[in-house]
């Protein structure tokens, strides 16, 4: 944790840890405020309230904080931890439905209700509808991906035995008329993501296809196709794409071609994000792990006890969704460190999907996207 955030001079992490000797605290606790406060009297008693505490008012590594502590913010609910200590959320949409959220250098988009893709400033202002589904009872957006310029997205049918095509589609960023790269009755692309060169899309129809064209919506291929049923999520890095199967494990491929590489199985991987070093995912158990685009080096970060709907990673943390507990928390990369970055208590319910840039984390909850600055 920044050290700017220290109480007392003394890093949060370890005033925690020195409450957790007070309580003996065990895995799943949260330490909040409260123990954090008698740690601080107790640094200044010489006393740390437990028989092997230490008594001269040495603090004990952060490294002896139990596996799944979690630290409360020191922030009142409807603000986040920020360089600055303490700031306030910002609510960037309201009324609205999204269900998954991403950001380049000048806006916010979200897909909204399945029906529409919109976006909004960073600075925040008001919400602009870059595409949306007009005169189809049918079609939903299953999913989009940002590229430099563009928007694009796939649509598909969900009523059986109608003969709406499935479709690829991309819209300039600034809204405008929708451009098809691919329209097929045959074809049922779901996920899709984006490596700032080429997108990149998973056909679900009878046993799946892994797809991709440039930028431009030209040069069509296929990279992959499948022997059993595949389905989103998909992202992509530099280093490949990789999606979730069906039955929960995580796959991928080198960019435009290569054999299939299983990066992990067993885990009912449920979201996934990548960077140029790792693949991290979270499951129905809760567990936070990552592994090398190869499979190998795979470890497990942490566990918020709970399935997340969210995930994302920045140079410095790897973001998760608490959805039940209406909480968005953060993990250093090595693991330690589990905090919660933003409590929705009161303010915010059910955080799903998260996208992240240099200063914030922005995510979708119920009706709403809201900006938690870093």
């Amino acid at each position: 944790m920044d050290d700017s955030l220290d109480v007392g001079h003394a890093p949060l992490t370890r005033l925690a840890a020195l409450a957790c000797a007070a309580l003996a605290c065990g895995g799943g606790t949260v330490v909040n405020s409260v123990d954090i406060s008698t740690a601080v009297d107790a640094i200044s008693e010489g006393d740390a309230g437990a028989p092997d505490a230490p008594l001269d008012g040495a603090l004990p590594d952060e490294s002896e904080i139990p596996d799944g502590i979690v630290l409360a913010p020191p922030c009142p609910a409807g603000q986040t931890l920020c360089t600055a200590g303490c700031c306030p959320l910002v609510t960037l949409a309201s009324g609205v439905q999204p269900t998954k959220v991403l950001v380049d250098a000048q806006s916010v988009f979200f897909l909204d209700a399945a029906l529409a893709v919109r976006s909004v400033p960073l600075a925040p202002g008001a919400v602009s509808t870059i595409f949306t589904i007009t005169n189809d009872a049918c079609s939903h957006i299953e999913d989009f991906a940002l590229g430099p310029s563009m928007v694009y997205l796939t649509m598909r049918c969900k009523l059986a035995g109608t003969p709406i095509p499935g479709k690829v589609l991309m819209v300039n960023k600034s809204g405008g008329g929708a451009q098809t790269i691919l329209s097929n009755t045959v074809a049922q692309p779901e996920g899709i993501a984006s490596d700032g060169q080429s997108i990149f899309w998973m056909d679900t129809y009878l046993v799946g296809t892994l797809d991709f064209a440039g930028l431009d919506g030209t040069g069509i291929g296929q990279i992959l196709d499948f022997t059993h049923y595949q389905h989103g999520p998909i992202t992509a890095a530099s280093t490949g794409v990789y999606w979730i199967t069906f039955a929960g494990d995580i796959h991928g491929v080198k960019g435009s071609g290569g054999s299939l590489r299983t990066v992990a199985s067993g885990d009912s991987a449920t979201v996934l994000a990548s960077d140029a070093s790792f693949v991290y995912w979270s499951g129905s158990g809760g567990a936070i792990r990552r592994a090398a685009p190869d499979g190998t080096m795979r470890s497990t970060l942490t566990s918020v006890g709970r399935p997340s709907s969210g995930i994302a990673v920045d140079a410095r943390f790897v973001y998760v969704s608490d959805t039940a507990g209406a909480r968005v928390l953060r993990v250093n990369l090595d693991g330690t460190g589990l905090t919660v970055l933003a409590d929705g208590s009161g303010v915010f319910t059910a955080p799903t999907s998260l996208a992240v840039d240099d200063t914030s984390v922005y995510f979708c909850a119920t009706g709403t996207v809201l900006r938690a600055p870093k």
